[in-house]
């Protein structure tokens, strides 16, 4: 059974991947060409600071400190993704590939946290956003196989 240190150090990875994955997917939104990604992208990282007003509740409630900030990997991570695209090594496919990558990133987040010891409550509030979450997938994965047949530009 993990420690209660061991959880409040979980719940802050797990926040700390939501901050990172909004900054991602905010920046994916304002550079992707396509208007149907820069939608989806948008919708994303909105459903994140929800999930993470939950998880620093979660945190307090247990006594400890939340992050407040993204982690200096996933900001460096959104400034190469920026130069990618501003010269010419990235378009909307490369962006919709690395989006799948982080939404699946934040999901392998919350598998691990669910199969700690979490409050009933807690434990059925993350379900819902993790559902969410899932879905979030389905849809970058199902715009990525239509897609598949789509030239690069």
């Amino acid at each position: 059974m993990p420690t209660l240190d061991k959880t409040i150090e979980q719940l802050n990875q797990c926040l700390v991947t939501c901050y990172s994955a909004r900054l991602i997917f905010q920046d994916f939104a304002k550079i992707s060409h396509a208007e149907e990604l820069r939608y989806l992208f948008t919708s994303i990282a909105l459903t994140l600071p929800l999930l993470g007003e939950q998880l620093q509740q979660q945190i307090r409630s247990y006594g400890g400190r939340s992050s407040r900030h993204a982690s200096v990997i996933g900001m460096l991570h959104c400034g190469w993704q920026w130069l990618k695209l501003r010269i010419g090594k990235m378009d909307d496919r490369d962006l919709l590939n690395e989006g799948l990558r982080v939404e699946r990133a934040v999901c392998q987040r919350f598998e691990t946290l669910l199969q700690g010891d979490l409050p009933p409550v807690f434990r059925d509030q993350l379900m819902v956003h993790y559902g969410v979450l899932l879905d979030q997938q389905a849809q970058l994965q199902a715009l990525l196989q239509k897609w598949r047949n789509v030239e690069r530009r």
